[in-house]
């Protein structure tokens, strides 16, 4: 059985991917919230970075900034103000940022993203998943609340 069948074979062979000489790339993924240990990886490569200072730097990084961790809406603010001088910056979706962009969209048919961790997210925009009575929001109710309280620059 085949699950997978490369098509390479039937395409043209590309020259593999290479990174320009005197070029030094670094790769974050995976952030999930968590501001803390993002600016400890942005520390130790800026550390790494002074060792190489005649080299081009480019940092990529490669989505899931939110949900799980409590800092969703910290770590995108700690992004888009591009924290490392001195390099350009790539910014990639992952799947948590396309989860939350279809609940937006679609929340009643994608409320399981709460479950990835998005409660996490929403917490962090200062939205309860609960009114004062604890009775629990509609997907549509938190849906509009995220559309409300996420910046431009967000």
């Amino acid at each position: 059985m085949v699950f997978f069948r490369s098509q390479q074979s039937k395409q043209k062979k590309r020259a593999p991917a290479c990174v320009q000489k005197g070029t030094m790339v670094y790769a974050v993924g995976d952030i999930h919230g968590r501001l803390d240990l993002l600016k400890e990886i942005q520390e130790k490569i800026k550390k790494d970075a002074d060792n190489h200072k005649n080299a081009s730097k480019v940092i990529v990084y490669l989505g899931d900034y939110i949900d799980r961790g409590l800092h969703s809406k910290e770590v995108i603010e700690h992004l888009s103000k591009k924290p490392l001088h001195g390099f350009e910056s790539i910014y990639l979706k992952g799947n948590h940022e396309i989860a939350m962009q279809l609940f937006l969209d679609s929340p009643k048919e994608t409320g399981s993203w709460l479950l990835w961790g998005g409660d996490a997210t929403l917490q962090s925009y200062n939205i309860s998943l609960r009114d004062e009575k604890g009775k629990k929001y509609d997907l549509e109710q938190l849906a509009d609340a995220l559309k409300k309280a996420i910046p431009e620059n967000h």
